[in-house]
C-alpha cells in the first residue's frame, strides 16, 4: 500500500507539474505575443492632442458660412459660362446701402463674384414710382472678385423722399448682370 501512495504522490507532483510549466508557458506566450505587436494605427491625433467636441466658435461658423457661399458661386459660374457669341451673364450683390451722416448722401457698394477683370462698370439705379437716375464708377479688380466701389448721390437727388429702389449692375466687354433690388429709405 506504501508504494500504491507514493505512485499516487508522484503522479499528483506530475500533473501540478505539468499543469504549473503549462500556465507559466501561457503567461509568457501571451506576454511575447501581444507586447510584441506594434502598435495599433491610430487616427490622425496625436497623443499630446485633443478631440475638440465642443460646438464651432462664430469664427468656426463664419468659415463655414464663407466656404458654402464660395461653392455656391462657383456653382453659379458654371452655369453662367458665356455663349459662343455673347456675354457672361453675372449677378453683383449690393454688400451697403443707406444714407449716411452728416454728408447728406446716398451711398451704395458691392462686388461681382468670379469675375477677375478690369474695366468694367458699376451702376447703381435708383428708383421710385416713375422717378429714376443713375450714378455710375469704375469697377476695380480685386484678389477674387470684382469691387464695384462706392457709389455717392446727393440727398437733393432724391425727390420725393422717402423708400427708393436701388439696383447694382455690372457691364463689361465680357459680362453683364444686375442684383437683387435692395430698398432703402431717404429722409
Amino acid at each position: 500500500m506504501k508504494i500504491n501512495m507514493l505512485k499516487l504522490k508522484n503522479k499528483k507532483i506530475l500533473i501540478l507539474s505539468v499543469a504549473a510549466v503549462l500556465l507559466v508557458g501561457s503567461i509568457l506566450f501571451y506576454l511575447k505575443v501581444y507586447h510584441s505587436r506594434p502598435p495599433a494605427e491610430s487616427s490622425a491625433i496625436s497623443p499630446t492632442e485633443t478631440l475638440n467636441l465642443d460646438p464651432p466658435t462664430d469664427e468656426e461658423r463664419k468659415n463655414a458660412d464663407d466656404n458654402k457661399r464660395a461653392i455656391v458661386d462657383r456653382e453659379q459660374q458654371l452655369k453662367d459660362r458665356p455663349a459662343s457669341t455673347g456675354k457672361r451673364t453675372v449677378k453683383p450683390f449690393i454688400t451697403y446701402a443707406g444714407q449716411f451722416e452728416p454728408q447728406n448722401q446716398i451711398e451704395v457698394g458691392g462686388y461681382v463674384p468670379g469675375i477677375f477683370e478690369e474695366g468694367g462698370v458699376c451702376r447703381a439705379t435708383f428708383s421710385q414710382g416713375s422717378s429714376n437716375f443713375s450714378k455710375q464708377v469704375p469697377a476695380t479688380q480685386n484678389a477674387n472678385s470684382v469691387n464695384c466701389p462706392v457709389i455717392k448721390a446727393a440727398r437733393s437727388d432724391f425727390s420725393p423722399k422717402g423708400n427708393w429702389s436701388v439696383v447694382l449692375s455690372y457691364d463689361s466687354k465680357t459680362a453683364s448682370g444686375s442684383s437683387e433690388t435692395k430698398v432703402i429709405g431717404v429722409n
